[in-house]
C-alpha cells in the first residue's frame, strides 16, 4: 500500500507543479481521462463561472508563491484521496482534498480538487472546486474558519453546543 500511497502522492505533485508553472499541456494530461465533477457541474448549474485552466493557469490568476505542505494519502480500491495544506503567499492556508481514480493501466488520475479556508482567523470569500474542465469559485461564508463562543453571538451559541 505504501507503492500505491507514493504513487498518488507523485499524481499530486504533478498537478502542483503544472499549476505553478502555468503549464496547460501537462495540467490537460493530468486530467486526461477524468470526468467532470457532480460538484462542478452542479455549481455550473446554479450560474457559478466556471474559469477552464486557460484562465486559472495566467499568471495573474494563478496562485503565485504558493507551497504545500505534507499530505495524508487513503487508498481504497481504485479510489484514492490525498488531503494536503495550502499555503498562499499572503500567509492563509487552505486544506485542499484530492480525489483520484485508477486508470485501466493502473496509474492514479486525479478526479477532483476542492479547498477551503483553514485555520484560526483565516477568512475567505470564496473556495475552489476543481475538475477536468477547470474550477468554480463557489461563494464562502464572510467568517473565520474557526470561532470562540461569545456571550450574545449566536454563532458562538451554535458552536458551543456541538
Amino acid at each position: 500500500e505504501g507503492d500505491e500511497r507514493r504513487a498518488v502522492a507523485a499524481a499530486s505533485r504533478r498537478f502542483y507543479a503544472a499549476l505553478a508553472a502555468g503549464d496547460g499541456a501537462a495540467m490537460a494530461g493530468e486530467w486526461a481521462n477524468a470526468a467532470e465533477s457532480a460538484f462542478v457541474t452542479g455549481a455550473v448549474m446554479r450560474d457559478a463561472r466556471l474559469d477552464g485552466w486557460d484562465v486559472v493557469l495566467r499568471e495573474d490568476r494563478r496562485p503565485l508563491g504558493m507551497d504545500v505542505g505534507d499530505f495524508d494519502v487513503t487508498v481504497r480500491g481504485d479510489v484514492a484521496y490525498l488531503t494536503l495544506l495550502e499555503t498562499v503567499a499572503n500567509g492563509s492556508t487552505l486544506l485542499a482534498t484530492q480525489r483520484f481514480s485508477r486508470g485501466a493501466d493502473g496509474a492514479w488520475q486525479i478526479e477532483e480538487h476542492r479547498t477551503i479556508p483553514y485555520g484560526k482567523d483565516i477568512v475567505a470569500k470564496v473556495v475552489l472546486r476543481c475538475d477536468c474542465r477547470g474550477c468554480v469559485a463557489v461563494p464562502a461564508k464572510a467568517a473565520a474558519s474557526w470561532a470562540e463562543p461569545r456571550d450574545g453571538d449566536e454563532a458562538g451559541r451554535l458552536l458551543a453546543r456541538d
